[in-house]
């Protein structure tokens, strides 16, 4: 083989133009020159011929089917960066229009983006065994100011910790001897569906009256005094100087710590949430007067609420025999899990988000069972998404426990009663594959992966798998974009877990879901499973059914592309088919809407059933639901 020809700035093949020295109208115009070395013959001296030879394996399209559309655009998912394209060196073709750049889609062969089996395997066994024996996580530098600021604030407070104890112990008694006939005894037994809790020890509710300084008069006769009543934070002072109850016509419960009282969360009259929901000047008035919905004591040298989880050291014998901690948003919704579910058992944060220092508690002993059951709305999906990302930076690969539309724990023990909460917390799912159906429906797949990345490193081939098969894109690619995900995950948790809570473009987008209609909300699972169903005349239709489903507490993500794949979609009623489906399988022996099921029978060759409305999705079970 010759050495290469250098470039020659004359040379018509050189310039793109191989008919450059023929004449116009000639014979030899309307046929290009050979290029010299690629031609038959060769018209410069030297060259040698090199005939196209037929079996040339080069030439032969290739058989292999595993083949993957990529995008060569760098920021696009499962892309091989495009490397820059240099200037041509001596004895090199600049790009022409026969020599032309790489298009932004190509198809490849999956070896040439990929890792072999094999090594998957082996990269795949040293990233779990690199995690699992990952160091504990350090303290923030946060957490080790906070630790250091209260040590000294213990050291050289006036009111020890004990007797801050034993006046909460003081203060506990008597809201427990004032719970009788209130009506934070009526209001906490309609939220748990009629359990009366009065005397009950492991809860201890309780109500602080009206008067202003009911409590504090009653302690000070018992010997406190008003440095003791304001360090423990049972009290503070007006604006004309004297002390007035922290806590006044209040539900009060105690926050315990290896039990010792520590302080209280005290959730307001319902009166007056209803006054403020009316919008009118004296009703907002009303609401502002009575506080926050839920209070709770101030930052004592005792108590801190970002230190406590409510429900947990109550229940730590039911714990250590294995029960499994359920993360709830409120102290309500920890007591209806508590009392219906003896294998779970109910903890909530105390008016903040999952802190790091709860974080830690909850993964130091239980971090295989932690099940996280926030409310099904736009504020419980955000607090589900901090605690995936804040809990997997410790180890933990929470359940997550899907709930109807619009009720807590307590709405559904109350409506529904204990055994339907017992089957949600049972048939809890895993959280990271609710996070990843979330993302495979708005983001690029590289945001799925980034939360398999943090999860188990047992679950990262199965759900990296059921990513690929969604997508129609072999796992070898998937797995081979995942290991870079994993050892950045690996090398700075802390770092990346902050960086994901605090990401703006997840809040605005989970946030606005609640804006959409319900078209919108399910197109793109509809597309996932069938891009026909979208363009179906009544897509809005099956939107409307699956909706509905959803706020029943059905998880649509899982079951529709099962029924699919069951059973394929009738190709002429495609939406009408799976609003059948989906009907049928919500009640057997429901018949379908009108315009639904009624075609899909027809053209099965059966009669159709007379349309009636179904009874279970007809109706929202939250009518004359009491304030929470």
């Amino acid at each position: 083989m010759t050495d290469p020809v250098p470039f020659d700035p004359t040379d018509p093949y050189e310039t793109g133009d191989p008919y450059q020295d023929t004449e116009p109208g000639s014979p030899q115009a309307s046929q290009p020159r050979a290029h010299p070395g690629r031609a038959e013959h060769s018209d410069r001296p030297g060259d040698q011929a090199y005939p196209l030879d037929p079996d040339d394996d080069d030439l032969i399209p290739p058989k292999d089917l595993h083949m993957v559309s990529i995008d060569l655009d760098p920021n696009a998912p499962l892309n091989l960066a495009v490397p820059d394209i240099e200037a041509p060196e001596y004895g090199q073709r600049p790009r022409t229009a026969d020599n032309r750049a790489p298009s932004p889609v190509e198809t490849v062969c999956v070896d040439e983006v990929a890792l072999s089996g094999p090594e998957l395997d082996g990269e795949l066994f040293q990233a779990a065994r690199a995690r699992q024996w990952l160091p504990p996580g350090e303290p923030t530098p946060a957490q080790q100011e906070r630790v250091l600021a209260r040590a000294a604030e213990a050291e050289f407070s006036p009111v020890t910790p004990e007797r801050i104890a034993a006046l909460n112990e003081q203060a506990a008694t008597f809201y427990q001897a004032t719970y009788y006939g209130s009506w934070a005894q009526t209001y906490l037994a309609d939220r748990l569906g009629g359990t009366d809790l009065a005397g009950d020890p492991r809860t201890r509710p309780g109500y602080a009256p009206a008067g202003w300084t009911t409590l504090t008069a009653h302690l000070r006769h018992h010997g406190a005094t008003d440095d003791e009543l304001l360090a423990a934070g049972l009290a503070k002072q007006a604006s004309t100087g004297r002390l007035i109850d922290t806590f006044r016509d209040r539900l009060v419960l105690p926050i315990q710590h290896h039990e010792h009282v520590v302080g209280f969360v005290a959730r307001r009259n319902p009166d007056t949430d209803h006054h403020e929901k009316t919008g009118h000047e004296a009703g907002a008035e009303a609401g502002n007067k009575a506080g926050p919905k839920y209070l709770n004591t101030s930052e004592t040298v005792l108590f801190a609420k970002a230190d406590q989880l409510y429900g947990m050291d109550p229940h730590a014998d039911r714990l250590a025999h294995g029960a499994a901690p359920v993360l709830v948003e409120g102290p309500i919704d920890a007591i209806a899990v508590s009392l219906a579910c003896p294998d779970h058992v109910g903890v909530a944060p105390l008016g903040t988000a999952l802190s790091d220092t709860q974080a830690d508690i909850l993964t130091r002993e239980h971090p295989a069972k932690l099940v996280v059951a926030t409310d099904p709305d736009g504020a419980g999906h955000l607090a589900a998404e901090r605690d995936y990302w804040i809990l997997a930076a410790r180890g933990a690969d929470p359940q997550h426990a899907a709930l109807p539309r619009g009720l807590d724990p307590a709405d559904v023990l109350r409506t529904t009663g204990p055994a339907a909460l017992r089957r949600h917390l049972e048939q809890a799912g895993s959280l990271a594959d609710a996070l990843v159906d979330e993302r495979l429906a708005h983001l690029p797949v590289a945001e799925a992966l980034a939360v398999v990345a943090a999860g188990d490193a047992d679950r990262w081939t199965p759900r990296t798998t059921g990513i690929a098969r969604r997508l129609h894109v072999p796992v070898e690619v998937a797995l081979t974009q995942l290991m870079p995900m994993v050892a950045a995950w690996d090398r700075d948790r802390a770092g990346q877990s902050a960086s994901r809570i605090h990401d703006k473009a997840t809040r605005d987008r989970i946030t606005g879901q609640s804006a959409l209609s319900p078209a919108q909300r399910w197109a793109p699972l509809a597309r996932q499973i069938n891009p026909a169903l979208v363009r179906a005349h009544d897509w809005g239709s099956l939107a409307a059914t699956i909706d509905r489903a959803d706020r029943a507490g059905v998880d649509v993500q899982t079951l529709l592309p099962s029924m699919v794949a069951t059973r394929p979609l009738a190709a002429e009623y495609p939406a009408a088919d799976l609003r059948y489906r989906l009907e049928a399988d919500l009640d057997p022996d429901h018949t379908p809407l009108p315009g639904a099921g009624s075609r899909v029978e027809a053209s099965r060759g059966r009669r159709p059933k007379p349309p009636i409305q179904p009874p279970n999705l007809g109706r929202s079970p939250r009518d004359h639901t009491p304030s929470r």
